[in-house]
C-alpha cells in the first residue's frame, strides 16, 4: 500500500512538473505576443489609417507583428516599462519571461512593482508616457480602473497582460489599448478535466476535496473556479 501511494505521488510530481514547464512557455509566449503587439502599434502609430486594435492578439497577428518588428528593428530601438501587480512567485515569473522575450526581441525593458497599490501603479503608466516609453505593459492591479491606466498612458500604446479588465469593452474605444491573456474558463475546464481523467484512471469516482482559489474578485480566479 505505501509502494502504492509513493508510486502516486511519483505520478503527480512528474505531472505537476510537466505542468510548470508548459505553465512556462505558455507565460513567455503571451509576453511575446504582447511585446511584439506593442511594438506592432507603435509602428501603426506612425502611419495614417490603420484600424483600432478590439481584442487580444491572435497567434498569427504575433507572428506577424514579430516579423515586421524584427526588420524595424535596424531602424528603431524600442522601450517600454513592464508594470506588474506586485512581485510574488508566480509574477516573478512573469517578470522573467518578459525579460528573455525582450532580449531577444531587441526590446529595452523597465520592470517596476505596483505593490499592488493602484494608484502606484497609474504614477508608473504616467512616468513612463512623459518619459517617451514606446509602450507600456500592464498586469492590472484593480480590474475596475482599466479606463484610469489606459487615460494615464495618454497616446502611449498600453497592453494589458493576463488579468483581463472588469469590461474589456471599453478597449474598443481606443487605438491604443489591447489585451493579451489565456481563456481562463478554458483553462478552468482544463484543470477539471485533468483531474476528473486522472481519478478515473485511479478508480475513484467518489472525491472529498478542498479547493483552494487566488485572489477573491480576480477576473481570473472567478473564470477558472
Amino acid at each position: 500500500m505505501r509502494r502504492l501511494e509513493t508510486d502516486q505521488k511519483k505520478n503527480i510530481r512528474n505531472i505537476m512538473v510537466l505542468n510548470q514547464n508548459k505553465e512556462k512557455y505558455m507565460k513567455k509566449r503571451i509576453i511575446s505576443t504582447a511585446l511584439a503587439g506593442v511594438m506592432a502599434l507603435s509602428l501603426a502609430a506612425c502611419g495614417s489609417s490603420s484600424a483600432p486594435e478590439t481584442a487580444a492578439a491572435s497567434s498569427a497577428k504575433a507572428s506577424s507583428a514579430a516579423a515586421a518588428s524584427s526588420s524595424e528593428k535596424s531602424k528603431k530601438e524600442y522601450s517600454m516599462t513592464y508594470i506588474m501587480v506586485r512581485r510574488d512567485e508566480f509574477n516573478s515569473s512573469l517578470e522573467s519571461a518578459a525579460k528573455e522575450a525582450a532580449a531577444e526581441l531587441g526590446v529595452n525593458l523597465t520592470t517596476q512593482d505596483a505593490n499592488s497599490d493602484s494608484s502606484k501603479q497609474l504614477q508608473y503608466i504616467e512616468s513612463a508616457a512623459n518619459a517617451g516609453e514606446d509602450a507600456v505593459l500592464v498586469g492590472i492591479v484593480d480590474v475596475s480602473t482599466g479606463r484610469e491606466c489606459i487615460e494615464a498612458a495618454g497616446d502611449m500604446p498600453i497592453v494589458f497582460i493576463n488579468n483581463p479588465l472588469e469590461d474589456n469593452g471599453i478597449l474598443e474605444e481606443y487605438d491604443n489599448a489591447v489585451l493579451v491573456a489565456s481563456n481562463e474558463s478554458e483553462a478552468g475546464q482544463y484543470q477539471g478535466e485533468f483531474l476528473a481523467d486522472y481519478f478515473k484512471s485511479q478508480g475513484k469516482t467518489d472525491i472529498n476535496y478542498i479547493m483552494i482559489c487566488g485572489l477573491n474578485g480576480y477576473t481570473n480566479t472567478i473564470r477558472r473556479t
